[in-house]
């Protein structure tokens, strides 16, 4: 992964010399990789348009609440109990809907993996 990372940062400095400069000042951008599953895409959902520290709070108080992150936890919570750990109006009604979905067999994680872009896009 490292080194497709070095080729991409090279494609983008060949098109675009403003990258080369923020190459040689910041370096390589981080390469975040989280392990598949639900809490990660329930803690990409809480990062939406927060500040990272904001979701992580927000997941912190999350796994203090119910220990494990699971579709069957989240949809044990009330919409007070999740406001409680920062949640807005928007993002329990994602996650919950997340939830069910996975619950309820309309959308199967494992299954995704195998699917192109556009395939789980339709999903």
């Amino acid at each position: 992964m490292q080194h497709l990372s070095l080729i991409i940062i090279q494609q983008l400095i060949e098109k675009d010399k403003l990258f080369q400069l923020i190459y040689e000042e910041y370096g390589s951008p981080p390469l975040w990789s989280r392990p598949e599953g639900f809490e990660s895409l329930l803690r990409i959902i809480l990062e939406q348009q927060v500040s990272l520290a904001s979701a992580k709070a927000a997941n912190e108080k999350l796994k203090n609440k119910i220990e494990i992150i699971s579709p069957e936890n989240i949809l044990l919570l009330s919409e007070d109990e999740l406001k409680q750990c920062y949640f807005s109006k928007q993002k329990i009604k994602y996650v919950n809907g997340l939830a069910s979905d996975i619950l309820n067999k309309k959308i199967n994680l494992l299954e995704l993996k195998s699917l192109s872009i556009d395939e789980i896009r339709t999903q």
